[in-house]
């Protein structure tokens, strides 16, 4: 083979491999056969949710994604909306679509400066610690120690609380809820002030 051939052969092989390194699954819909416009429609393009009552799913661990769709499609975790959005969803989808999530970033959106949430921070990190909630949910370099657990730094306060409140009521969940079964509203909605304040 002439250094001409040898040459063309290997600038081919090296473009696929840089297209390949690259490749984006969010800008390649087809390969999420799931109608991703759904889901992007509350939880945005990128992410970053677009209600305070919905999650941020930018970052989230993909094993966890993975098992929390699982249980919508299955109506083992109970949400009327989620379980029609998954109902027909196969296994490949629900793969495919938490891939495309947990590849996006999670941003810190900035906040006004408010004195009141400085303060319920501040009670909201000393449960947090108290609690040893760090050992599960941030001691992965902020991140959960295994990734079929949520990752809970930078969410959404509001939906961290509605979630936290449904655990203290047994409504689901096996460990959480004897872990967060004594803990006030204003406990829960500061211990979510603080987690959405983690970067």
């Amino acid at each position: 083979m002439s250094q001409n051939k040898i040459l063309i052969v290997a600038l081919l092989i090296s473009s696929m491999l840089i297209f390949l390194t690259n490749y984006d699954l969010c800008s390649a819909t087809e390969m999420v056969s799931t109608p991703i416009t759904n889901c992007t429609m509350c939880h945005g393009d990128t992410g970053m949710s677009l209600f305070e009552n919905i999650p941020h799913l930018a970052g989230q661990n993909k094993d966890y994604m993975i098992a929390e769709l699982k249980a919508y499609r299955d109506k083992t975790r109970k949400d009327r909306r989620m379980n029609q959005i998954t109902a027909k969803l196969t296994d490949l989808e629900i793969e495919q679509f938490a891939t495309v999530f947990s590849r996006k970033k999670l941003k810190n959106l900035p906040r006004n400066p408010d004195p009141e949430r400085d303060k319920k921070i501040k009670v909201g990190q000393a449960l947090f610690d108290d609690m040893a909630c760090t050992n599960c949910h941030t001691s992965n370099n902020g991140n959960a120690a295994i990734s079929s657990w949520p990752n809970v730094a930078g969410q959404l306060s509001v939906y961290s609380s509605i979630q936290l409140k449904i655990f203290r009521d047994s409504i689901r969940g096996i460990m959480m809820p004897g872990l967060v079964a004594d803990l006030t509203d204003d406990e829960i909605e500061a211990m979510s002030e603080y987690m959405e304040s983690l970067k």
